[in-house]
């Protein structure tokens, strides 16, 4: 815990001066410290991804970061101290019983992140991507070698440079700084909502009874956890910019959608907030050229490390922006794995999903088993009566506006991808939207808060089966907090497997011996996938990943193989 404290402290540094920086050169003020922080991410996160496009994030690149630092303390140190200020006058002002429970929640967000990792996709490709980076930058056609490591995230290119795996290898732990950062700007919301009776104010204030879920998500960098708290800070600055909206409450708008979408696609219906607001407004907002100069250059780093880790400039869309290079991934290993994931989602064998229908597959997603089920049903009895919540209680424009986002979003991802992480940021939001009009008085709000505190410490500090819950065996087991991480975390896995050496073709890598699931590596040396999908791969679709030079950061590509039976036919012919 002490150690994450301590990056913390160093993030939090870097960020605010960064942020702090981005605002004066997109030449608008900000008053509150957190914000300042989220848009630090925002610019290390494109700094970060730049930079790995022509060399490793390690102690070279800490070292620029650490120069611009002191010169930007140096420039704006005033500004930045101000923030600093403005952040402690706001937790003074706290009532107490906030005053009480904020430093609680924090420790509990601290120990989550020092205890083992949840998610599965922490042993699939989180540690390994981060690791690539760390050590490579983007390697092209790294996605030959495990097509997981397409998916890289601005927030696995931030990650990895916070890692600082050139100092010490356990620090995984970002998305629980993201989460506090959330959890802080809400119990400031919920003490201007008891000051001034804003509902905006309440329903983002109760962000904090979702800890209960979201601690699952914050001790290993799971790109889903940025979105549903920056989700709830850009609804919430939507809502209060609607009527008179500023240039700078615009810029900022613009910034937090951003940032969003480079962190993950699923991002992408918040993009319509900025767009409306751009149309309701642009008389008095002419003037975007800082806008346009930051989109684009997110854009050209989304493109760019998508051509290079996949071949596919659009990835996750593959039918367009294909290039022409030899480490593009075959279409036979893209098809696979969209399928793949559709069996997966539904539970059902390849067979039982062709022959379903569209309305029996629609109720056979809202009766999955456990957490997915509950979630599918919530978000579609959300679409069907928040209108009559709306019109009765807040029968305005922008709630109608946000409630179209949603209904956008599920729709969306029902068709593309329907797994409930990907609208679980609506799903919160809008809970909680009715969640006010039931319980809106002071002493049951902070009731709900210490209960939810409450739980969550149980969950953390005493061993639950995730049985009850889920039905993914990678997830049964869940992380309990141990005396021995007051100082030192746990490792980045929880999967404590040794690693063989196997040789491929010119391909030499490393395999867990312990094959808990197939799309698993953990955290072994470089390059490292599993053997059994490297096998099935060659044996199945016949590509096997090969190496395209003599070292590692030339990259990988897929190299055709044939079965026996096709080399024996060859043979006998020639």
């Amino acid at each position: 815990m002490v150690l994450i404290i301590l990056s913390w402290l160093y993030i939090l540094f870097t960020t605010v001066n960064l942020g702090y920086a981005f605002t004066i050169a997109l030449r608008i003020k900000i008053k509150e410290l957190g914000t300042a922080s989220f848009l630090g991410l925002f610019s290390t996160a494109l700094l970060a991804g730049f930079w790995a496009v022509f060399g490793r994030i390690s102690w070279e690149f800490h070292i620029f970061l650490l120069g611009l630092n002191l010169l930007l303390t140096v420039k704006f140190n005033v500004g930045i101290v101000g923030l600093y200020k403005e952040f402690f006058r706001q937790v003074k002002n706290l009532s107490l019983a906030l005053k009480i429970l904020l430093p609680i929640v924090s420790l509990l967000i601290v120990a989550q992140c020092a205890s083992a990792p949840f998610l599965p996709d922490n042993e699939s490709y989180y540690i390994q991507t981060i690791k690539w980076l760390d050590e490579y930058g983007f390697v092209r056609g790294i996605a030959n070698l495990h097509f997981f490591f397409a998916q890289v995230s601005g927030w696995h290119i931030l990650q990895s440079a916070f890692s600082f795996s050139f100092l010490y290898g356990h620090f995984n732990d970002l998305s629980g700084f993201c989460l506090l950062l959330g959890n802080v700007f809400a119990f400031f919301r919920l003490d201007d909502y008891f000051r001034k009776g804003r509902r905006i104010d309440l329903v983002v204030g109760l962000l904090p009874v979702a800890n209960v879920f979201l601690f699952s998500f914050i001790s290993s960098p799971s790109a889903d956890l940025p979105i549903y708290v920056l989700t709830f800070i850009i609804f919430y600055i939507f809502m209060l910019q609607y009527k008179k909206m500023t240039a700078a409450g615009f810029t900022i708008l613009c910034l937090f959608v951003l940032f969003a979408m480079l962190i993950k696609v699923t991002a992408l219906p918040l993009l319509i907030l900025p767009i409306v607001s751009y149309a309701r407004h642009y008389r008095k907002l002419h003037n975007i050229n800082e806008i346009l100069i930051v989109s684009a250059l997110t854009l050209a780093l989304f493109l760019l490390k998508n051509s290079i880790v996949s071949g596919y400039a659009f990835y996750p869309l593959t039918s367009i922006g294909r290039l022409q290079v030899n480490f593009k991934v075959p279409m036979a290993i893209v098809n696979f794995y969209a399928d793949f994931s559709k069996y997966e989602i539904f539970m059902l064998s390849e067979q039982q999903y062709r022959e379903a229908g569209g309305w029996s597959l629609f109720l056979r997603w809202l009766h999955l088993p456990k957490l997915d089920g509950l979630f599918n049903m919530l978000a579609v009895v959300l679409v069907a009566f928040t209108p009559l919540l709306i019109y009765k209680y807040f029968n305005k424009q922008k709630f109608w506006i946000l409630y179209f986002v949603m209904v956008l979003g599920m729709v969306f991802f029902y068709c593309t991808s329907p797994q409930y992480r990907f609208f679980l940021n609506f799903i919160l939001f809008f809970s909680f939207l009715w969640a006010t009009v039931l319980l809106s008085n002071r002493k049951v709000v902070l009731s709900m808060l210490w209960i939810a505190t409450f739980v969550t410490a149980v969950l953390l500090f005493v061993p639950v089966g995730m049985g009850r819950f889920t039905s993914n065996k990678q997830l049964l087991s869940g992380s309990r907090f141990e005396v021995s991480y007051l100082v030192f975390p746990h490792s980045n896995s929880k999967s404590g497997t040794a690693f063989e050496t196997v040789e491929n073709g010119n391909l030499k890598y490393h395999s867990p011996i312990e094959n808990s699931f197939f799309w698993g590596d953990g955290d072994g040396d470089l390059p490292c996938v599993n053997k059994v999908q490297v096998d099935y791969f060659q044996n199945y679709y016949h590509y096997r990943p090969q190496q395209r030079g003599n070292s590692l950061k030339a990259g990988f590509y897929s190299q055709p193989v044939l079965d026996d039976s096709l080399q024996i036919l060859i043979r006998s012919r020639n």
